[in-house]
């Protein structure tokens, strides 16, 4: 009589088993093809409404519910920032494997302030030794500049001097779609081209130029950042003008004048002022405390032009120009 106990427990389990053994499976990405973490998914039997899995997707975007009974579902993925998505999903019988493959998630036209660090995160790549940021993930003013942007990246920190660091590392140089922009100036890029000509901002380390050049390792890297233009900013014209005039005779303007077409830049920066404004890479951040001061009053006129044209890569021909002059009226007043 116990052996017969004991073997009808054994077949009743799997049978069990049995039943429930179909799995389904997927990936969950943006908009650009980018594997979208931390999404919440939700597995719903239609039959009665009840849960019958949840889970966070994978760092790749994955995720997968396993010891399914056969039957209809309803699948809802979730994730702040994001539109919902609900999919029905039918199992046929208990052997069946689902595979969904990529379903792809769109931002929320109508997002939440609270919303978009989240969606921030969701826009971090880690590529080896290149870390790269949805720049569209990232919220500026249609006036804010390259600088803004950066000082919104996680990990990434712009000093009242303009100075840039990321992850602890000093960023040595902008390079615009792969070409240096101004040389070893990242202020040049930073403070003089508009954030929203950029897709994507890509923080690299690589290997010293002399080590690139010569093909012998040094031992000396470099942090640089890479600016990926719009494609419909990528063939035309852009920029912006602007000037102002005030009491006392005081003035400043300035001109940002670009050229990008097929692989081709040509970048115009040029200005003057009387206002303490010192050049292209200051933008009067902590000047105006000397105006009027024991420094005196300095007229600043400056012109430069930064190019790189060629074609295919095979011949080309890069470089940039900078001039610039300053002049200083500094008046005192001895009471006797």
């Amino acid at each position: 009589m116990k052996r017969k106990t004991l073997l009808l427990c054994i077949f009743s389990t799997t049978a069990a088993v049995s039943a429930m053994a179909a799995v389904i499976k997927g990936r969950v990405i943006d908009s650009e093809g980018v594997e979208l973490p931390v999404v919440t998914t939700q597995l719903i039997n239609a039959k009665d409404s009840t849960r019958a899995g949840v889970a966070l997707t994978e760092a790749d975007g994955s995720f997968k519910f396993d010891n399914l009974a056969p039957g209809l579902y309803s699948l809802r993925l979730t994730m702040t920032g994001m539109d919902n998505i609900d999919k029905a999903v039918q199992l046929s019988d208990s052997t069946e494997t689902k595979v969904l493959g990529d379903i792809t998630m769109t931002e929320n036209s109508v997002m939440l302030q609270e919303a978009v660090v989240t969606a921030v995160r969701a826009a971090v790549i880690a590529k080896e030794d290149t870390l790269e940021f949805n720049a569209g993930s990232f919220h500026t003013n249609p006036t804010a500049s390259v600088e803004d942007l950066l000082k919104k990246l996680p990990g990434v920190e712009v000093g009242s001097d303009g100075s840039i660091t990321s992850g602890g590392k000093t960023v040595t140089k902008i390079l615009v779609d792969g070409k240096e922009f101004f040389a070893d100036d990242p202020k040049m890029a930073t403070k003089n081209l508009p954030s929203n000509i950029v897709e994507k901002v890509q923080v690299v380390d690589r290997k010293s130029e002399t080590a690139r050049l010569t093909g012998v390792d040094d031992g000396e890297d470099e942090t640089v950042i890479n600016l990926t233009v719009k494609k419909d900013m990528n063939n035309g014209w852009f920029g912006t003008i602007g000037g102002g005039y005030g009491t006392d005779g005081r003035y400043q303007g300035n001109l940002n004048i670009n050229w990008f077409k097929n692989g081709n830049q040509v970048s115009i920066v040029g200005g003057g002022n009387n206002i303490n404004e010192m050049g292209f890479s200051d933008s009067g951040r902590g000047r105006f405390s000397d105006f009027g001061g024991n420094n005196g009053i300095n007229s600043t006129q400056q012109f430069g032009i930064n190019f790189n044209v060629g074609k295919d890569d095979k011949i080309r021909v890069g470089g940039n120009i900078l001039y610039a002059h300053t002049d200083r009226i500094s008046k005192s007043r001895f009471d006797t």
